[in-house]
């Protein structure tokens, strides 16, 4: 699988605090407000070398790397404890860590949200809910099955940034997984088969319903896209033994990686799935807690 890993540098790391630490005020780097203030095209810029170069690989299109992981970024002390409710995307209600992905995704894109993810907040916090353990969403404790972030959206994401404030008491393990390995080695057929509208999702209903049905493999705006979901089924033969050798080249596939506290993970949502394993909340206020921004095409 593509990954690069970097690790910070103690120097680094004071370097990107201080940048944060001049534009601290949460109007400037605000859940809802990230990416609206020019200044931060100035701000990246003094970010460290080798942070600019590695995150210009992940940009670099079909040849770039699927995912880049960040370590050593120092979470702020007095982190609150791991909520245990829905979160509160209000003035005020900022940890401290926004700085940094805002800085990060000025890098890649412009940061994009949706109505209905978290009220519309760019900087979206992610921790157990215990009303939605057993749900499929990144709120749940059961296997997070493999995905493409937000997948079929005319306005998929193309780079999906996750930031570990806190990994919990137990391990917990990210899945990652490069489509391009994969749908590069099938044969003519079954590529034919993936860019045609043949699949989509059941509905939940009375009458058995179903999605219109879309291409795995798609072009948006020049650039490849696989579009992914473990829900997802194929409406004849053809397309049900390509989606069924597809999800069994990504379990043989796959790798787990641990995100800890202060490690940034950047992933391509163009060509990589992500998924996460199960694990058993403690609703006292250790549990894992993520930080996601989305970002949206340069074009």
């Amino acid at each position: 699988m593509s990954l690069n890993c970097l690790t910070l540098t103690d120097a680094e790391s004071a370097t990107i605090q201080a940048i944060i630490g001049k534009k601290s005020s949460p109007a400037f780097f605000g859940a809802r407000s990230c990416d609206r203030m020019p200044e931060l095209d100035n701000c990246v810029e003094a970010l460290p070398t080798r942070v600019r170069e590695a995150i210009a690989e992940i940009r670099m299109g079909e040849s770039g790397t699927g995912a880049l992981m960040i370590a050593g970024f120092r979470i702020p002390h007095g982190l609150p404890d791991t909520p245990t409710g829905i979160y509160e995307y209000i003035d005020g209600s900022e940890v401290g860590t926004e700085g940094y992905l805002c800085l990060l995704s000025r890098l890649l894109g412009p940061a994009i949200s949706f109505e209905d993810w978290h009220g519309g907040a760019k900087i979206q916090n992610l921790y157990p809910l215990p009303d939605r353990r057993n749900v499929q969403c990144a709120a749940n404790c059961v296997y997070l099955e493999m995905h493409t972030e937000t997948a079929f959206r005319p306005n998929t994401p193309y780079f999906l940034i996750l930031l570990c404030l806190r990994e919990g008491r137990e391990p917990v393990y990210t899945i990652l997984c490069d489509l391009r390995e994969i749908v590069n080695a099938m044969a003519p057929e079954a590529k034919k088969v993936l860019g045609s509208p043949s699949f989509c999702f059941a509905i939940k209903d009375d009458h058995g319903g179903r999605t219109e049905p879309k291409p795995i493999e798609t072009l948006h705006s020049g650039h490849r896209r696989l579009n992914y979901a473990e829900a997802l089924m194929g409406i004849d033969e053809p397309s049900r033994e390509v989606l069924a050798e597809l999800r069994h080249q990504i379990q043989k596939k796959a790798r787990l990686l641990q995100l800890k506290a202060g490690d940034a993970m950047i992933i391509n949502n163009l060509y990589m799935v992500h998924g996460r394993t199960a694990f058993e909340p403690r609703f006292d206020g250790t549990d894992r807690w993520l930080q996601r921004l989305l970002v949206g095409s340069n074009a």
